[in-house]
C-alpha cells in the first residue's frame, strides 16, 4: 500500500488566502497629477499671453475674435492631451483617483475639449470674416478649400462623430445604457 504526503495544502474553510495588500496611496500624489494638469493648461495660456494674445484681443473687432480663436484652440488640444492622459493607466494617477473617477473626468474633459473645438472654429470664421466681403459661411468655405496644409476638417470630421454619438447615448451618470421603452412584440 502506497501512502501519499501533503505539503500543507489550504484547508477549505472558506478562508480567503492571505493577499498582500498595496500601501496606502499618499493624499498628496492626487494633489500632484491635479496641480500638473492644472499646470499644463496655465502654461498654454502663457503661450498665448507671450505671443501678443491679449494685444491681439484688444486691438480689433478681427484681433478679438482671431485671438480669442486661437485661445480656445491651444486649449482644445490640451484638454485632448489630458484626456489621453487620463486613460493611460499612469500608475500613480490610477491608484489616487480610481478608474471609475478617471472614466467621469475623461468624459467630462472629452465634451469640453470639444465645446472649445467648436468655439475655435466659429471664433476663428468670424475673426477671418471681418475683414472680407464674403461673409461667415463665405469664409468658412474660403478657410476649408483654400487654407494650406490646414488640419481643421480632417479635426472636425474625426472628432465630431465620437463626440456626438457619446452625447447621445452615454447617460451622466452610471455605466449602463438607458433601455428604450416601449414593447417588442414578435
Amino acid at each position: 500500500m502506497s501512502s501519499t504526503t501533503t505539503r500543507n495544502a489550504p484547508r477549505r474553510t472558506g478562508a480567503r488566502p492571505d493577499v498582500t495588500r498595496l500601501s496606502a496611496t499618499p493624499v498628496w500624489w492626487r494633489d500632484l497629477a491635479g496641480a500638473a494638469a492644472w499646470l499644463l493648461c496655465l502654461f498654454v495660456t502663457a503661450l498665448w499671453v507671450a505671443g501678443g494674445g491679449i494685444q491681439t484681443t484688444t486691438g480689433s473687432l478681427t484681433g478679438f475674435f482671431l485671438g480669442l480663436g486661437r485661445l480656445t484652440g491651444m486649449w482644445a488640444s490640451v484638454l485632448v492631451l489630458l484626456q489621453v492622459l487620463l486613460m493611460a493607466r499612469i500608475p500613480f494617477v490610477e491608484r489616487s483617483y480610481g478608474q471609475d473617477d478617471l472614466t467621469r473626468k475623461h468624459r467630462l474633459v472629452g465634451f469640453t475639449s470639444f465645446n472649445l473645438l467648436l468655439g475655435h472654429l466659429v471664433l476663428i470664421t468670424l475673426g477671418y470674416a471681418a475683414n472680407t466681403t464674403l461673409g461667415v459661411v463665405g469664409t468658412f468655405v474660403d478657410l476649408v478649400l483654400s487654407y494650406p496644409a490646414s488640419p481643421a476638417p480632417a479635426g472636425t470630421r474625426c472628432r465630431s462623430p465620437p463626440a456626438s454619438a457619446r452625447a447621445r447615448t452615454v447617460p451622466a451618470r452610471g455605466l449602463a445604457a438607458p433601455v428604450p421603452t416601449g414593447s417588442r412584440d414578435p
